[in-house]
């Protein structure tokens, strides 16, 4: 009887000790979050201080964003350069694209730094190279205006896409305009030399890819049909249109097309119809409308059109058709 006791005490010392350990890193983990928190609220950012506490727990939330200013804490580790930390922010979920008060991206930042690191891990997560500021400034604009040579240089040639080079800012300047490092101006016009082979290329890459998103969507839109009709042909008990009755009933509807729509068709004889059936026809008001409008009847062109392709959707009649002439 006591080894039992033992160990059902020894079970729910193990289940106390299992409780209080989940209780304990909450509270710590709040307190750690906390303290982050006053860390990145501070004007002048203690970096060794932040990397600590990333050390620490896994599970704290790095991106914070300052209400006055709109600095996320994305912009200002790209600025300076701590790249583990940007590294951070990003798997926590930061939007690379977010902009400060200004209009200013993390791209921008990392630029104004010159900061390489920083400025290759959100060109590789997707942070846009022409993105411009309040002010119209792109990255290339501030790497320009901040003579960042090694981060123009990054900028123009480690690029997936294409620069805008001569996006203008809001005082209608061209980052070369703008630009007064002579290797900045150099690097600038050799891109320009091959600028236009390098738009076309990316012009083809989205047309392929927008090319592949279309075939895909009619791919959709031809199984929805198939299956539209095959529900169709069951519910009408398994008539489906046969070729020959479609294309019968096509030649119909184009010949009846063709002698509506003829340029001749002045008059029901003109229009190659027979005198008693033109004379009845003539009567119509919707035979009055379609020659009022017949120079101008795109609406009941498209009409006719639609008709032909309801014509193609018609299941064959359950009686038998009997010959022309047959008794």
């Amino acid at each position: 009887m006591a080894p039992l006791l033992e160990a059902k005490r020894e079970t729910a010392a193990g289940e106390a000790s299992q409780a209080l350990g989940r209780d304990r890193p909450s509270r710590l983990q709040r307190r750690l979050q906390d303290e982050l928190d006053d860390v990145l609220r501070e004007r002048d950012e203690d970096w060794a201080k932040v990397r600590d506490l990333m050390v620490l727990s896994d599970g704290l939330q790095p991106n914070y964003t300052d209400t006055s200013s709109q600095m996320t804490t994305l912009m200002r580790c790209a600025y300076a350069g701590e790249t583990d930390i940007l590294n951070w922010c990003i798997q926590k979920g930061a939007n690379v694209n977010a902009v400060s008060a200004i209009g200013r991206s993390a791209l921008h930042y990392a630029c104004n730094g010159n900061r390489l690191t920083c400025l290759r891990m959100l060109l590789e997560r997707g942070a846009d190279p022409n993105l411009g500021s309040l002010a119209g400034e792109t990255p290339l604009h501030v790497c320009c205006m901040y003579n960042c040579y090694e981060a123009a240089l990054e900028l123009l040639h480690g690029t997936k896409g294409v620069i805008e080079i001569d996006a203008e800012d809001s005082r209608r300047l061209i980052p070369e305009s703008v630009a007064t490092d002579k290797k900045i101006l150099r690097a600038i016009r050799k891109y320009r030399a091959t600028f236009e082979e390098r738009r076309k290329a990316d012009l083809i890459e989205h047309g392929l890819q927008r090319a592949m998103i279309q075939k895909e969507a009619f791919k959709s839109e031809v199984g929805a049909y198939e299956q539209a009709l095959r529900a169709d042909s069951k519910n009408s008990g398994g008539c489906a249109a046969g070729d020959k009755d479609i294309n019968d009933f096509v030649v119909h509807l184009g010949d009846l097309k063709n002698s509506i729509f003829k340029e001749t068709m002045g008059s029901p004889k003109r229009a190659g119809i027979s005198d008693d059936f033109g004379k009845a026809l003539a009567l119509t008001p919707r035979f009055k409308d379609a020659v009022t409008c017949k120079r101008s009847g795109h609406a009941f062109r498209s009409g006719a059109q639609t008709i032909l392709g309801l014509g193609r959707m018609m299941p064959t009649p359950v009686n038998p058709r009997v010959a022309t002439g047959v008794a």
